[in-house]
């Protein structure tokens, strides 16, 4: 028997992913993935005004978290992961402590990190429709908040780096920040997207107009705000059973 034979199923899955990743990128990243760029733009500071400070994070969780990685070769458990909600949201996985790869997009179908401790687990998937959207983001992935058999709800967050201040040169800013901002996405029966705002106005229209009479009065009954996601996702619940 061959020794890839004798390899645990989670380093050959992921291993696989690796190659398919280096492939693609031409790299190994290895710590912070945004390093070589904020450290560029602090250099850019050095003797006019000092270093630039940097606040925030383009990670959806400054630490590695285990989480799950569903890839076109098999489910992978309790991997170290880490999301890059910038440059297109990029998964790292730790293989080492001062090693980490990018995984292809092409090889990742679905995955989750966190705990209900951060907030999560967050989970998030392509959705083959999407290359339908007319988006300005290349990343492939939702974060799934609700998805049943008619329509779901998803989220894409994306972070930016802000330089704060008026000066229109980078060079004599005191600091940037990393800003989010947030897209939700419809998904209708034929499994389309369709990009929404949380509003009683947009959702009724985006929703199947037989059942708008229904839908309304159960937001008046149930007292639901539709620019709160959590209502939305209440009314969209009760939609599936209509």
């Amino acid at each position: 028997m061959s020794s890839l034979l004798k390899l645990p199923l989670v380093v050959i899955l992921l291993t696989g992913a690796a190659v398919g990743a280096r492939a693609q990128t031409g790299r190994t990243l290895t710590g912070t993935s945004n390093a070589e760029y904020i450290s560029r733009e602090m250099d850019k500071g050095r003797g006019r005004g000092g270093a630039v400070v940097t606040t925030g994070s383009p990670y959806l969780l400054p630490a590695w978290t285990q989480g799950n990685v569903l890839t076109t070769r098999g489910r992978v458990p309790q991997a170290w992961l880490k999301y890059d909600l910038a440059e297109d949201g990029r998964l790292l996985w730790r293989r080492a402590p001062a090693d980490s790869l990018e995984l292809s997009a092409a090889d990742v179908q679905e995955f989750s990190l966190g705990d209900p401790a951060q907030g999560g687990p967050f989970v998030f998937r392509q959705y083959p429709a999407a290359q339908k959207l007319k988006r300005a983001s290349r990343n492939p992935f939702f974060e799934v908040r609700y998805d049943a058999d008619r329509t779901g709800l998803l989220r894409q967050r994306t972070r930016m780096l802000v330089q704060k201040g008026t000066s229109p040169s980078l060079a004599t800013r005191p600091s940037n920040v990393w800003q989010e901002t947030t897209a939700y996405y419809l998904k209708q029966p034929d499994n389309t997207l369709q990009p929404i705002r949380l509003s009683e106005k947009a959702v009724l229209a985006a929703l199947s107009p037989t059942h708008t009479a229904a839908l309304t009065q159960y937001i008046a009954q149930q007292q639901l705000d539709l620019a709160q996601e959590a209502d939305l996702i209440k009314l969209l619940t009760y939609y599936n059973t209509l």
